[in-house]
């Protein structure tokens, strides 16, 4: 069976060298930035635009934390501004 141990952290926090070492303790591989590169490769997107929707995930899934109704009324008024733009075109 294999193990996977995810560490969730923040820029600063040594999140990174708390996996690497723990990895090594366990003797379990330690990926960090490679998952990234490997998902890029495969889906055919640069790392940077890997790195964009990432953070964009992060952004919109804080804010549907802190704001829950904001991101109903904001996609409500995407779809609204969608309809009308085709009505017009």
């Amino acid at each position: 069976m294999s193990r996977v141990i995810t560490i969730s952290r923040e820029f600063g926090s040594g999140g990174r060298e708390v996996g690497f070492r723990l990895a090594e303790k366990l003797g379990i591989p330690f990926y960090d930035k490679e998952i990234i590169s490997m998902a890029a490769e495969d889906t055919n997107i640069s790392e940077m635009e890997s790195l964009t929707a990432l953070l964009m995930t992060v952004i919109v899934s804080t804010l549907q934390a802190l704001m829950p109704n904001m991101i109903s009324r904001c996609e409500r008024f995407m779809a609204w501004t969608k309809h009308y733009v085709s009505k017009l075109a």
